[in-house]
């Protein structure tokens, strides 16, 4: 059976997640666990590795949306002649786009529907 750790390491391994603290990551790796748990097809082998690359992404979704990054209101900055240039609602888009594309990869685990609650 897959568990929170094992989402993690996938986490930890797939995604930048240095200089975060373990315990709100494995918090978020919980989350995206309980959530493909849920939506298991009948039939599905605990065991199996999508489980937790799903997981993974959904726990890498959940935990950016938790941080500052996606909050972010400064969008410009300039000092002189350096100018650094932030979208939040980009930065946001591209975690919708990856946990969006990882859950398509695990439709063959996954009941069909549901996600449009958990979408935003």
């Amino acid at each position: 059976m897959i568990t929170a750790n094992d989402v993690l390491t996938v986490l930890c391994s797939n995604y930048d997640t240095a200089g975060y603290p373990e315990g709100d990551l494995l918090s978020c790796c919980n989350i995206g666990l309980r959530f493909v748990n849920e939506n298991l097809r009948p039939g599905v082998s605990p065991d199996n590795p999508l489980i937790a690359e799903t997981a993974a992404a959904v726990a890498h979704y959940q935990f950016f949306i938790r941080t500052e990054d996606a909050t972010d209101k400064c969008e410009s900055y300039r000092a002189g002649d350096i100018t650094v240039n932030n979208n939040p609602s980009k930065a946001l888009q591209r975690e919708i786009q990856i946990r969006d594309e990882a859950l398509a990869r695990a439709h063959s685990i996954l009941e069909d529907g549901g996600f449009g609650c958990y979408a935003q």
